[in-house]
């Protein structure tokens, strides 16, 4: 044992080690990767940064060079305008991936563009770059977040204050940069084979990509975690996660754009920056698993070289732990008699007792010596003789008998017999083994009590049951289905028709003028009249129909296998024999009735609601009549 645990330990401490190793490569490769990227990312920044300081430039040109008297109104020539336009224009061609180049007025009205073929009027006052002039009162450029311009491309907006009174200044010029600038700046950056870069905005919108993927430009991101990022007070953040657009692990770094709304996103896929990283998992495996065979190897020579001792020991004292076991035999079978459970008797070919254990007397309170002699009839209940006696001749197991205590109580014993032979293999008696289940057979006789008492209980519980789904499922007045069943029903014969293509109808009726008898002779007589129509309809009725109270004196007939045809002869037949039935104290009574037939697009509220409508139609147009709605 000793041996094994030092294996074990040394196992242990191997696997240790070899996660330790593995753990302290984990972290070079993830700081040598995170500060690689963090890097990149920062370059890609500042190239980012540069491209906006060039717009600006031109941006500055612009404001310094343009007269602030020519953005109001009425105050320019056409000849002025045409003029300022072609300047604009000139301007925007020194700057490649500019988009559109626009004067607007302290009022956020553009008033000049670079486009001649574009009207130079548009109110920007809803737009992100007036918007934040106005908010920035002391800014002199802003930056918004990519939106889609008006020639159908991606653009990010800049705008620079003309210097002037006011809080807009003398008004303010405008520059759209095309996307597309950013792509090619990313295209010259090496990322590897598997290396991600993303140029994000603060709407969480893809401005570029390397590699780039097909509709990724202008994706919104549903990330909470770059969200709290762009929201929080750190310019930086490494981790590894799942990139939402191509879907595969990295290791990536986030780092702010200073002063743009714009995110670099550097990444690197797994199984490359890992790449070392699993190799060195294989070695230090391999060096660990053969350190252990080597470890098990030594463990099972130390093992064999042990046993040939201990087994030239055991040759030496076979011999004498043979004997000692010979001469402890005796004794040890005479202890194991005296202490045993279970009493051990032996009996002649007579059924007399020739020995019993010492253990008589502690279950049956009776000196052992007394016992011997006696026959078996004078300590076993005379009701069990027949049993005893029968088992007698042979071998038997669980026999159950009562046998006298000498408190004079009877103790149920089973017992198990085998017969004794001589040397002449002549039966010479009969060997036994008794054990006391008194107490077992108490625990039985509770146990069929208690179980008799669950199984009527059970059987009550049943009944009870019976009568609650009755009550749940059926109306307590008239003993017809109520309206909470006949839905369930309704469910599942639509289906059943809709799947099939089988005729359905549903008939819809109430009593004419039902109030006033309820008015007029009580609540109790009304009821009376609700009983005797239920049982009428029902007496009339197939027995797939279905018949419901629906509420009040409402009633609905569900007719499967039952076209509209047979549904409105159906309610026609019910509607005569309600008119000429006589009902106690109110006398005759009429009914309306709807009727429609299942259509293959109904659901269960449109059925329901067009049989409602028949209904409708037959107590408008008199009462005491059937209307179809097909």
């Amino acid at each position: 044992m000793r041996s094994l645990l030092l294996f074990l330990a040394f196992c242990l401490l191997v696997v240790l080690m070899a996660a330790g190793e593995l753990k302290r490569s984990y972290d070079d490769a993830y700081a040598r990767t995170s500060i690689r990227l963090q890097n990149n990312a920062l370059l890609v920044g500042e190239w980012v940064k540069g491209v906006f300081q060039t717009s600006d430039y031109l941006l500055r040109d612009v404001a310094a060079n343009f007269p602030p008297s020519e953005l109001r109104l009425g105050r320019t020539s056409a000849q002025q305008q045409r003029r300022w336009v072609h300047w604009l224009d000139a301007k925007l061609q020194t700057l490649p991936y500019a988009q559109g180049l626009s004067l607007f007025d302290p009022a956020c009205i553009r008033r000049y563009t670079h486009d001649a073929r574009v009207q130079s009027y548009f109110d920007a006052s809803e737009w992100d770059y007036c918007r934040l002039l106005r908010e920035r009162p002391t800014a002199e450029s802003v930056v918004t977040p990519m939106v889609m311009s008006n020639l159908g491309r991606y653009a990010v907006t800049q705008a620079r204050r003309i210097p002037g009174p006011g809080a807009m200044g003398s008004g303010f010029v405008v520059i759209g940069l095309d996307t597309t600038m950013f792509s090619t700046l990313l295209d010259r950056i090496d990322t590897g084979s598997d290396g991600v870069i993303t140029l994000i905005d603060s709407q969480l919108q893809v401005v570029a990509r390397k590699p780039a993927l097909a509709g990724v430009v202008g994706k919104s991101l549903d990330s909470p975690m770059i969200r709290a990022f762009i929201d929080g007070n750190v310019d930086v953040s490494v981790g590894r996660r799942v990139s939402q657009l191509d879907g595969q692990p990295q290791l990536g770094v986030l780092r702010k754009v200073e002063g743009l709304p714009l995110i670099v996103y550097q990444g690197e896929h797994d199984q490359v920056w890992l790449r070392d990283w699993y190799a060195r998992i294989w070695k230090i495996g391999l060096a660990a698993l053969l350190l252990m065979i080597v470890a098990a190897l030594l463990l099972r020579g130390y093992w064999v070289q042990l046993a040939l001792a201990l087994r030239l020991e055991q040759d030496i004292v076979q011999r004498q732990r043979l004997e000692d076991e010979l001469k402890a035999s005796e004794k040890k079978f005479r202890t194991f008699v005296e202490q045993a459970h279970d009493i051990i008797y032996t009996l002649d070919l007579q059924g007399c007792f020739q020995y019993v254990s010492p253990n008589w007397r502690d279950r049956l309170g009776t000196d052992p010596a007394s016992v011997v002699g006696q026959h078996y009839t004078s300590l076993v209940h005379p009701d069990d003789w027949p049993v005893w006696l029968s088992s007698l001749p042979g071998k038997t197991s669980g026999i159950e008998y009562r046998v006298r205590h000498a408190d004079g109580s009877w103790r149920w014993h089973t017992s198990s017999l085998t017969p004794l032979f001589d040397e002449q293999q002549r039966p010479s008696g009969i060997l036994g083994v008794t054990r006391d289940i008194s107490l077992r057979n108490a625990h039985e006789l509770a146990l069929r009590q208690a179980r008799d008492a669950a199984q009527a209980a059970n059987r009550e519980l049943q009944l009870v049951n019976a009568q609650l789904s009755n009550l749940a499922t059926t109306d307590t007045l008239t003993g017809a289905w109520n309206r909470r069943h006949f839905e369930q029903e309704l469910q599942r014969e639509l289906i059943q028709s809709q799947r099939y293509a089988e005729p359905l109808s549903l008939l819809m009726f109430d009593i004419d003028h039902f109030k006033a008898v309820n008015d007029r002779y009580g609540h109790p007589v009304g009821d009376t009249v609700l009983v005797g129509l239920t049982r009428l309809v029902q007496r009339n009725l197939r027995a797939a129909d279905t018949l419901a109270r629906w509420g009040g004196e409402e009633f609905v007939i569900m007719m499967p296998h039952c076209d509209a045809d047979e549904a409105v002869g159906l309610a026609d037949k019910l509607r005569a024999l309600l008119a000429l039935q006589t009902f106690e104290t109110v006398g005759q009574v009429t009914a309306s009735f709807g009727v429609t037939q299942c259509r293959p697009e109904d659901s269960p509220q449109s059925w329901l609601k067009r049989a409602d409508l028949a209904l409708y139609q037959a107590k408008a147009e008199g009462r005491n009549a059937v209307r179809l709605l097909a």
